[in-house]
């Protein structure tokens, strides 16, 4: 009976193809180690989303630099540094070889102008009510932007298989693409959409990636 069910059968996702129509979804434990580090709950809880025969496996949100996240004890990928790049290396390689069949989907993100004041450093393309933040420059766009297209280049390589962007809820991504960002930047990689455009290409022809985007403006 099961084995008839729709839900159990295969699907094609663009270039790539789950075992079935079951997804974990994104959800953050906030269980990192110290630092943003990959913990040991936090792998073990990953690993038993695979358990539950799931075809599709979202890692939460992941912050690209610790200096902007939404929450204290938040997972980091740090793709500049040795360390931090190691470490995700290891546990992509580790889910593979126990889930093999499982895809694994990497989800960016950067916290903006709703990172946490007490912890964080809070930024904003262009001010608006009720948030706020350190207003940033067109350096620190083209900085976020080649810092996600690295990622991309690195997660592709240790086989993760697709990017979601968390460009909504006022986060940074959100920011760039609303149309109440009508600044000139000038920058080096020109454009509101720029920040997403660029990922494609960087994260290999069969990766999937999906778009997490608001349809309000004030998120």
């Amino acid at each position: 009976m099961i084995q008839n069910n729709i839900l159990w059968s295969p699907l094609q996702i663009g270039g790539l193809t789950t075992k079935n129509r079951f997804a974990v979804l994104p959800m953050e434990c906030a269980d990192a180690a110290e630092g943003g580090h990959l913990s040991r709950d936090m792998q073990m809880r990953y690993d038993r989303y695979a358990e539950g025969g799931a075809g599709l496996v979202f890692l939460e949100a992941v912050t690209l630099q610790h200096e902007t996240r939404s929450r204290d004890r938040q997972l980091l990928l740090d793709v500049y540094k040795k360390e931090s790049r190691e470490e995700w290396e290891r546990f992509v390689a580790s889910f593979k070889a126990k889930h093999p069949n499982t895809l694994l989907i990497f989800q960016y993100h950067h916290a903006g102008e709703t990172a946490g004041k007490e912890f964080s450093r809070r930024v904003t393309v262009k001010p608006l009510t009720p948030f706020g933040g350190e207003l940033i420059d067109a350096w620190y766009i083209d900085d976020y932007i080649h810092r996600q297209v690295e990622t991309a280049k690195f997660l592709y390589r240790i086989g993760v298989d697709g990017i979601d962007l968390k460009f909504c809820h006022g986060y940074l991504g959100s920011q760039l693409l609303r149309p109440y960002n009508d600044r000139d930047w000038n920058t080096a990689v020109p454009g509101r959409t720029e920040a997403v455009l660029h990922l494609k290409p960087a994260s290999g022809s069969d990766a999937l990636f999906p778009i997490q985007n608001s349809s309000s403006e004030h998120e």
